[in-house]
């Protein structure tokens, strides 16, 4: 863990939670590796594994799919969604950290 806590840009975490590892590098900075892998990571791959099956069915399945030049609109849609939830929950871990740090200041003075 990080021992140094500092206050954190929220914007550039936010941009940072779309990019890939570097959102690894925002959950850290702000203490919520953990929790950011098994939200985004393991909820990232069953959603993989369910849309694949679900959109293209038993023919067209391959682990972490084989789209075959087709890709509904849906899937689209739910990758857009999958990545604005990623910001926003960014946006807000980042607030907390932020305000949590304001705390602990007024606390030691």
């Amino acid at each position: 863990m990080i021992t140094n806590k500092k206050p954190v840009n929220v914007i550039l975490q936010m941009v940072f939670a779309v990019i890939p590892i570097l959102n690894f590098y925002a959950s850290y900075k702000i203490q919520k590796l953990r929790l950011w892998f098994l939200i985004f990571g393991v909820g990232g791959i069953i959603f993989q594994f369910v849309q694949t099956r679900f959109f293209f069915g038993e023919e067209h399945y391959v682990l972490f799919g084989s789209f075959e030049g087709r890709l509904p609109e849906s899937v689209v849609l739910f990758t857009m969604a999958f990545v604005i939830l990623q910001v926003f929950v960014m946006g807000r871990w980042s607030k907390k950290w932020n305000d949590s740090l304001i705390d602990e200041n007024k606390i030691f003075q």
